[in-house]
C-alpha cells in the first residue's frame, strides 16, 4: 500500500503543470523507472506488489455455508472466515496434500466403492 501511495504522489509530481514537466515525452520513461526504484526498494520484503488488490482471494458461498463456517470459526477461535481459509490455504501449500484425515480416509472409501462396482458389472455380464 505504501508502493502505491508513493507511485501516485510520484505521478502527481511528474506530472503536475505547476512543477516543471519531463522535456520530449520522457514522462512514461520517468513513470517506468519510479516503478522500478519502488519495486527495488519494497520487492524483496513484499513481493513486488505495487498493487494490493492482486492479493485479494475472493470466493461465493451459501447463507447456510456461510453460518457453518461462522460457527467453526467462533468454536476454534478464529478471527474470521479469511483468517480459516488463510489457514488452512497455507496448511495444503505447506503439506501439498489435505491435512484431514478423515478426507484421505473418504477418498480410499469411494475408490473401494468404485471397484466393488466395477466387479459387481463385470459379474452381470
Amino acid at each position: 500500500m505504501i508502493g502505491t501511495a508513493l507511485l501516485l504522489l510520484m505521478i502527481f509530481a511528474i506530472t503536475d503543470e505547476c512543477n516543471t514537466p519531463p522535456r520530449a515525452n520522457m514522462t512514461p520513461l520517468m513513470v517506468g523507472l519510479i516503478v522500478v526504484v519502488i519495486g527495488m526498494a519494497f520487492g524483496g520484503v513484499h513481493g513486488y506488489a505495487n498493487n494490493p488488490a492482486r492479493r485479494i482471494i475472493s470466493f461465493r458461498v451459501s447463507v447456510h455455508e456461510h453460518e457453518s463456517l461462522a460457527r467453526i470459526c467462533s468454536e476454534r477461535g478464529m478471527r474470521s472466515i479469511s483468517d480459516m481459509a488463510r489457514i488452512a490455504l497455507q496448511h495444503l501449500a505447506a503439506d501439498g496434500v489435505e491435512s484431514d484425515p478423515l478426507a484421505s480416509e473418504i477418498r480410499e472409501l469411494r475408490s473401494n466403492l468404485n471397484m466393488m462396482a466395477k466387479d459387481l458389472d463385470l459379474t452381470h455380464c
